[in-house]
């Protein structure tokens, strides 16, 4: 008697990172370049464990938040990209295990990075990290462009191969609702900067506590 076993076929997804607080723990080299943006107009430094609003979101809100007018805010983002070039850049890391998740999901998927980044800079740092080898390619804020999460998505899907399952993951729940306004499947990380009430009230899909939890949500 012949035994024929079950024959399983996977089907290849794409799947978009966020950037800050998703892959890097890039937080001490934003937040200590906000405030030196800070001090540089005349306000107060703040302990780092209030700044993680600068991690992820537009800029331009973390200074607002700050007490910032809106035009000074716009002048204050220039300032900071200054001291972020100087070196903040680089002042990050790969979440534990993060570089694992992405190495294993690159040989089956289409991996892309999602982020309020300028592209350019993007690009930059995912090379540093030597990252870059492992995604199709990664989108962020063109020339003056504010992207909100959602159009910056979409352009992302507009651009890219189709694929029956997409996934959006990401730390915030601009993250979420941007995939959710797309359609797509939601991953939320709670190991990030975003604030965990406001993910939850965005109803993620999943929502995990450490980068190899995708694994088993992905495979």
């Amino acid at each position: 008697m012949i035994n024929i076993g079950i024959c399983y076929t996977y089907t290849m997804k794409k799947i978009l990172f966020d950037a800050d607080g998703t892959i890097y723990d890039s937080g001490r080299g934003i937040k200590s370049c906000a405030n030196k943006t800070l001090a540089y107009f005349g306000y107060p430094e703040k302990p780092f464990e209030e700044l993680d609003f600068f991690v992820g979101p537009p800029l331009k809100t973390g200074f607002m938040k700050c007490g910032l007018k809106e035009e000074e805010a716009s002048q204050a983002i220039e300032v900071y990209r200054k001291f972020y070039h100087m070196g903040g850049k680089y002042d990050a890391s790969i979440y534990p295990g993060m570089l694992e998740v992405i190495q294993r999901l690159s040989k089956d998927n289409l991996l892309y990075i999602a982020t309020f980044k300028k592209e350019e800079l993007a690009r930059d740092i995912a090379s540093h990290f030597h990252l870059d080898i492992y995604f199709k390619d990664i989108y962020g804020g063109i020339g003056d462009e504010k992207p909100d999460k959602t159009t910056l998505i979409k352009r992302v899907l507009d651009h890219t191969p189709y694929a029956q399952e997409v996934y959006m993951i990401g730390d915030t729940s601009l993250d979420i609702i941007g995939g959710k306004n797309n359609h797509l499947k939601t991953i939320a990380v709670s190991y990030g900067y975003g604030n965990l009430e406001e993910i939850k009230k965005s109803q993620p899909d999943y929502l995990v506590k450490t980068p190899l939890e995708l694994l088993d949500i992905l495979y």
